[in-house]
Order: C-alpha cells, then sequence, then structure tokens
C-alpha cells in the first residue's frame, strides 16, 4: 500500500469517527429535549446550550480520544496531547488540525519505519 492511500485511509476514518460522534451528540441532545417538559423557552435554551458545551467537553476528552485511538490504532494519550499542544500554539487553527497532523505523521513515520 502507498504512502498516499495509507494517510487517505487514516483521514477518512478520522472524519468518519468526527461525524459519529457529533451525531451522538446531536442525538443525546435531542433526547435531552424531548424528556424536558414545556418549559419557559429561555430555560430550553439554557438546557440545550449547558447540555452542548458539556458533551462537547465530554466526548472532546474522553470519548473522541478513546474511539479515534481503537480506529487509527494511536494512543489516545498521543491525541489528547497533540490536540494541547495545538490549542496551545497555535489556537483554534492548531486546535482543529493537531490531531490530523499527528495522525498523518504517525502513518508517515510507520511507513518509513516498519518495524517500530
Amino acid at each position: 500500500m502507498s504512502l498516499g492511500s495509507k494517510i487517505k485511509k487514516v483521514l477518512i476514518d478520522y472524519l468518519k469517527t468526527q461525524f459519529i460522534l457529533v451525531i451522538l451528540v446531536i442525538l443525546i441532545i435531542w433526547g435531552i429535549m424531548a424528556l424536558i417538559p414545556d418549559l419557559h423557552p429561555i430555560f430550553e435554551v439554557l438546557i440545550v446550550v449547558f447540555s452542548y458545551f458539556a458533551l462537547s467537553n465530554l466526548m472532546d476528552l474522553f470519548v473522541s480520544p478513546y474511539f479515534l485511538g481503537k480506529k487509527t490504532k494511536i494512543n489516545p494519550f498521543l491525541i489528547f496531547f497533540s490536540f494541547l499542544v495545538g490549542i496551545t500554539f497555535f489556537g483554534i487553527i492548531g486546535a482543529l488540525f493537531a490531531v490530523p497532523i499527528a495522525l498523518v505523521v504517525k502513518t508517515i513515520w510507520e511507513h518509513y519505519n516498519p518495524s517500530s
């Protein structure tokens, strides 16, 4: 398998996993809204916003690294560490691209060093 096809596969796996996690968060929030009886619209909005931020943080810190680690065979700590480094040095753009860059670097490393 060529290096380009390996990188393509890793990035597609990453995007698929992210898409599934986003759908999962949306479904959980939808379920929370279905359980809430008719409240004042302001309370409903506050509950949705709080639920979204709480679930988003839980997914980003714990669930996403676990599933990405299983799917791409990378240590979840490395995913979390690359996210922290990306956001620390490059802000929002670093946060968006840190994990895909870490996956590409790992793929290139494994391609040229098959024994590791």
